[in-house]
């Protein structure tokens, strides 16, 4: 006859019988367990049976305990590759092989993925694998035998990848392992460490003025902008923002029907304000600004004449000095290196040079600088400094440039959430921007040590220290001091203006963004001449 094995069942197909004729079958096995255990033995016919009733019997066994004798288990973990690049797939192998004089039982192996790594799918050669808690559930494996599992995973980041898995469960004793241990140095514990490489961001024109922007270590590429030139007759604000394609739409909006200026100014990040009246001794093109996004982001430009970004959002209105690029207002220079330098015209005078604001842009892996990751947001003009341990100081330097005949005093404050909220140091109350008594809770939650002054086209350089672990956002008081805000006679009150419009008497905005950490200060009431270069501060920041 023939035989068959599925899984722990074994089927003898023995053909016909005679009457009175016998066969016998002979199933060989080896027991892995001490206890009870038992066997089904089951008759079939394609004839009916007149006497069923005899057709199955049970076969128990009784193994005594301490007649099992131990196991033991080597675990090792391969990769079908130990380099790889992001997006590569992976095949990690783990091998069980028992090499104990007795069968392990009820075997379980861990293999949690390393970060950077993401399941795919798994083949075991027995058992069962859950990719959620990483356990491999391999069963029994006889003496001198072995178990695999095959994990398919996918890299997602780049670095060295450490991968450790454990055998954390067997019935047996193990005469040089103890399940579950975390111990490197016994065989029931493999690692292995996969070096993949780290993606080099990358940026790609794909349309006139539509840009990709791909890679990074993490998925999060940066974009470096710097100027090369700038001769504009107004203060313009640059804006970056992303489309959903190479046509530029936004949400099915295309670049030319209603509603796409408004699409555009809800995704716009403020890259920086390009003014045209330089203080002595401030330098734009000594200066950058670099913004984060995703890996596969498609980038789109547009420039705001003689205004800020923060304004038009306020107005809510269409702006004709909102400028979008096009070959009218923008020429784009490949450099052939993945960099790119854009010129913009910005209609303002009769020159038509595309010399009003030149800028550089390039992909870049370089993390932003610390205080900067807020600095893409509406009103974002804020040193971050959350991400420091609260228990740690970080240093400034601060360098101030004016020009103006003010004597201004800028400050920072701290506020508790990237809106400006702030606690009232008096009531514990939080105060938004515009709430009745936010100025004066503001200035008394001024960082001490930190009064910011210059003299008129002159440069000077303050050094002050922040708290870690808060945000911190500036403050002007235009032509008046911290005393004359918080004395008993308010009538001698000089104004005060903030990042936030809502917090302004004149709901104008007043501090613009120059660059990473550097703000330009505008000190006139209502926007003045809106050339924010009355005062002018730069901060380098550093962890003490």
């Amino acid at each position: 006859g023939t035989r068959s094995i599925s899984s722990n069942v074994i089927t003898a197909n023995i053909g016909s019988l005679n009457v009175n004729e016998s066969a016998t079958v002979v199933v060989s096995g080896r027991l892995v367990g001490s206890g009870s255990t038992s066997s089904l033995i089951q008759a079939s016919s394609a004839q009916a049976d007149f006497n069923p009733d005899n057709d199955s019997v049970v076969q128990r066994f009784n193994v005594a305990l301490g007649t099992i004798q131990p196991a033991d288990l080597e675990l090792s973990l391969t990769a079908d590759k130990t380099t790889a690049n992001i997006d590569d797939i992976v095949t990690l192998r783990l091998t069980l092989t028992n090499k104990g004089i007795g069968a392990a039982t009820s075997v379980k192996v861990k293999q949690v993925l390393a970060s950077g790594l993401t399941f795919v799918s798994s083949n075991p050669q027995q058992g069962t694998y859950d990719s959620v808690s990483g356990i491999w559930d391999a069963g029994n494996i006889a003496k001198d035998n072995i178990a695999f599992i095959d994990i398919v995973t996918k890299v997602t980041s780049g670095g060295s990848l450490s991968n450790t898995a454990e055998v954390i469960a067997v019935a047996e004793t193990d005469p040089d392992s103890t399940p579950d241990n975390n111990n490197p140095n016994e065989d029931d514990q493999a690692s292995l460490t996969l070096n993949t490489a780290l993606s080099i961001p990358s940026l790609s024109k794909i349309a006139d003025d539509i840009f990709t922007i791909s890679g990074g270590s993490t998925n999060k590429p940066k974009l470096q902008i710097t100027i090369s030139d700038s001769n504009p007759k107004a203060v313009n604000d640059l804006a970056v923002f992303t489309v959903d394609d190479a046509q530029g739409r936004i949400n099915g909006i295309a670049p030319t029907e209603a509603g796409y200026t408004q699409a555009a100014l809800s995704r716009a990040k403020n890259i920086f304000s390009a003014i045209a009246n330089l203080p002595n001794g401030f330098d734009p093109k000594t200066l950058s600004r670099s913004l984060e996004f995703n890996s596969g982001d498609n980038i789109r430009f547009l420039l705001v004449k003689n205004d800020t970004l923060d304004n038009v959002r306020k107005k809510n209105t269409s702006n004709p000095d909102i400028l979008f690029s096009n070959a009218s207002n923008q020429k784009i220079t490949d450099s052939g290196t993945g960099n790119f330098t854009l010129a913009w015209q910005d209609g303002s005078g009769n020159s038509s040079d595309f010399k009003d604001l030149v800028v550089n842009i390039q992909p870049t892996d370089t993390s932003l600088p610390l205080g900067a990751n807020l600095q893409d947001q509406q009103q974002g003009e804020v040193l971050d400094l959350s991400s420091v341990d609260s228990t740690k100081t970080v240093q400034a330097t601060f360098t101030v440039n004016r020009e103006a005949a003010y004597n201004n005093f800028v400050g920072f404050y701290k506020i508790t959430d990237s809106q400006g909220t702030i606690t009232d140091p008096l009531t514990g109350l939080s105060l938004k921007p515009g709430d009745t008594g936010y100025t004066e809770a503001a200035i008394k939650n001024r960082v001490a040590g930190i009064d910011l002054q210059a003299a008129n086209q002159s440069t000077a350089t303050i050094n002050g220290v922040f708290q870690g672990g808060s945000i911190f956002a500036p403050f002007i008081i235009a032509n008046g001091s911290v005393n004359q805000l918080l004395d008993a006679d308010k009538s001698n009150d000089p104004s005060v203006y903030f990042a936030y419009l809502g917090a302004n008497s004149d709901g104008v905005d007043h501090i613009r963004l120059l660059a990473n950490n550097t703000f330009g200060f505008e000190d006139l009431a209502g926007g003045g001449d809106l050339d924010y270069n009355d005062i002018i501060i730069k901060a380098n920041l550093s962890v003490a």
